[in-house]
């Protein structure tokens, strides 16, 4: 291995191609058929995250999978694997946090994440359990922006220690004080 300037191993370049190399490609979205609407009242979701995508200069967006019951939700999560299921409250057929800790004992590698439409569902939904199957909380604010927020953050949780120990990649740690 050749050495920079600071005399430090400087990785080769064949080490960046294996940088960030975990990516979401499937998510499970679980939601009542009007929270469906409403998310995707502005226009096709899916498309407005590819839009993301190639405005960062990212390639292959995850793909959505839409399940409006809970029953439907397995039936997918049965089919196929997914990378990431989100929920939003509201869920025909069962409580969303009894549905998140059926996933987590049935499928334990899956984070599953819990889109509320507001703050006020979060005193609704206040899960003060230390075992939560609850991997992170988020307001939807009708943007898909925060769902490829969602995606990166997870990618970059899975991907740091290679990425840092292997690729010299630097981190910054952001503490963001607003819902």
């Amino acid at each position: 291995m050749k050495t920079d300037e600071t005399g430090a191993d400087a990785p080769s370049i064949k080490i960046y191609h294996e940088l960030m190399a975990y990516k979401v490609a499937d998510i499970l979205l679980v939601s009542s058929p009007y929270d469906a609407f409403i998310m995707e009242e502005e226009g096709r979701l899916s498309n407005r995250i590819i839009n993301q995508y190639k405005g960062l200069n990212l390639s292959k967006p995850p793909k959505l999978t839409f399940a409006f019951s809970v029953k439907e939700a397995f039936e997918q999560l049965e089919s196929k694997p997914f990378d990431l299921v989100l929920a939003m409250p509201g869920l025909a057929g069962m409580d969303v946090y009894t549905f998140g800790r059926q996933v987590k004992e049935q499928y334990s590698q899956i984070p599953f994440c819990l889109l509320f439409h507001n703050t006020c569902d979060i005193n609704r939904y206040a899960d003060t359990d230390p075992e939560s199957p609850i991997y992170r909380t988020y307001i939807w604010g009708g943007k898909a922006d925060l769902l490829v927020a969602i995606i990166k953050n997870f990618e970059d949780e899975k991907n740091v220690a290679f990425d840092t120990q292997n690729g010299k990649v630097r981190v910054i740690i952001m503490v963001e004080n607003s819902p």
